[in-house]
């Protein structure tokens, strides 16, 4: 349930974000932003099968993807 509402309401409010930019910008936003939406699910699986390895290894690249994109947006 929380990684469905996490996902609609950050997906609503990066598109939004997203559409206001140049369209010479957009493609490598969707881009990054769908990377950011992977590691999220891969750190929702590694809590799922309680595996600390990997929920360590996906939350770092969550938290990586989430600052690339944070500064794409500026």
């Amino acid at each position: 349930m929380y990684r469905m509402t996490f996902r609609s309401k950050a997906s609503y409010d990066l598109n939004t974000v997203i559409s206001s930019k140049p369209k010479a910008e957009k493609q490598s936003l969707k881009v990054l932003t769908a990377s950011l939406y992977k590691d999220n699910d891969d750190l929702d699986h590694a809590a799922k099968i309680k595996s600390s390895t990997e929920a360590e290894k996906y939350y770092a690249k969550t938290v990586t993807s989430l600052n690339v994109v944070l500064s794409k947006l500026g």
